[in-house]
């Protein structure tokens, strides 16, 4: 029976790498590669063509592996997490890159013979009707169990990997997208979700700022986002660039950071503004953010300091007060001393 239900897989963060290849699908018995593979109109890609493709497979075992191989739509959630769906028709087909994947392998599993590399060619039957934009999906690579083995006693090295293939139909391309949100505040995050406290007043760093930004289009890009910071004197003192940020069309991603260079050195008020590009270079307005930095430890500390110092002050103004005072009256008590004549 076909799982006919999203599957969240505990590769997600494998996933995320394959699709802005951060680093090749890999593991120490199974390798899968390209990493990722791009069709777009100048491979062909196009309504009703068919475009063709391999990925090298390799079993890293000493040993004999069966090898299950699937073919698997990958899109995300509103959190901008990947999920894989496998089997069923969740999708329809003009969306699906699933369904116009074909792998030019018999049905089964593939054997492999101990450290052996394979060569698996497939090919991508685009649908007349195919939507433009993006449309991403995924070959993998299972370990599975022997199918003759009846008794289940074979040693199985159950890994999991795959490698991305994107599919760009040329067409009407929308590359646009929105700043959702902008602020500064105490948190932490990255490119897929964020939780932000905004606040106004910060009193010690680090100060962390985030930019939602959604794509409204309807193909994969890379919007350019870049924040600056100013003091009260209208000075840069940072700048941050985003880099490497892709998002999917319908999906959020976050631009997000730290600010602490020399931030203990700071006081009064600062303002962030944040400039965007959409997919297409096209500039959007700036967002800004105005908020206070108030260094209250230092200050604390400094008022502490005044304090000891003002009572130690004090403290030492009567110790000579007093010491003065019975100066002046021994030395009034030995001027009334009577006189010894004899």
């Amino acid at each position: 029976m076909q799982n006919k239900s999203p599957l969240r897989l505990s590769l997600c963060a494998l996933v995320l790498m394959m699709l802005f290849g951060l680093a090749p699908s890999a593991s120490a018995s199974i390798t899968v590669g390209p990493t990722i593979k791009i069709f777009t109109e100048k491979e062909g890609a196009a309504p009703g063509a068919v475009v063709k493709g391999k990925v090298i497979v390799t079993n890293g075992n000493n040993a004999l592996q069966f090898i299950q191989l699937s073919v698997a739509d990958v899109y995300y959630d509103e959190h901008n997490i990947p999920i894989v769906i496998e089997g069923g028709a969740e999708i329809p087909n003009k969306v699906s890159l699933r369904t116009w994947i074909k792998l030019n392998i018999s049905e089964g599993p593939v054997t492999f013979k101990p450290n052996e590399t394979k060569e698996i060619s497939y090919e991508i039957r685009i649908p007349e009707d195919a939507t433009p934009g993006s449309h991403m999906g995924a070959i993998y690579a299972l370990g599975i169990a022997d199918p003759r083995d009846k008794n289940g006693e074979a040693l199985t090295v159950r890994t999991r990997m795959g490698a991305g293939v994107l599919v760009e139909i040329p067409g009407d391309i929308i590359k646009s997208g929105e700043v959702m949100s902008f602020d500064v505040g105490i948190g932490s995050g990255d490119a897929r979700s964020a939780s932000l406290d905004p606040q106004r007043f910060f009193g010690f760093p680090p100060i962390n700022f985030d930019a939602a930004y959604k794509n409204t289009g309807n193909t994969f890009y890379q919007p350019g986002m870049r924040l600056e910071l100013f003091n009260w004197w209208g000075r840069k003192v940072d700048e941050f660039v985003s880099r490497g940020l892709r998002v999917f069309p319908g999906n959020t991603l976050h631009f997000n950071g730290e600010i602490t260079k020399g931030s203990w050195l700071w006081f009064g008020p600062y303002k962030a503004v944040l400039h965007t590009q959409d997919g297409d270079g096209n500039v959007m307005p700036d967002r800004e953010v105005t908020f206070w930095f108030i260094p209250w430890l230092p200050i604390l500390a400094l008022l502490v300091l005044l304090i000891v110092l003002f009572w130690l002050g004090k403290k030492y103004t009567v110790y000579r007060r007093e010491k003065l005072k019975k100066h002046i009256e021994q030395t009034i008590k030995e001027s009334e001393r009577p006189k010894d004549h004899s």
